[in-house]
């Protein structure tokens, strides 16, 4: 599935996230973020590019924006 999102954008200092669950892909430029929340309430996923999305508890989320 990660595949499909394109190539991993997060883990080289370059775009970091908020929260350690959270992973961005960029496929040829366009820009999907992923997370996981592990809590038992809904979260704000923020990234250092700005993009910003809820993740409901217990809940995996992707955002496109």
């Amino acid at each position: 599935t990660f595949n499909r999102l394109g190539q991993l954008a997060t883990g080289t200092g370059a775009l970091t996230a908020d929260y350690p669950a959270a992973m961005a892909f960029n496929d040829e430029g366009t820009m999907h973020y992923a997370a996981y929340n592990f809590g038992t309430e809904t979260i704000t996923v923020t990234f250092s590019d700005g993009a910003q999305f809820d993740v409901a508890a217990n809940s995996f989320a992707v955002f496109n924006p």
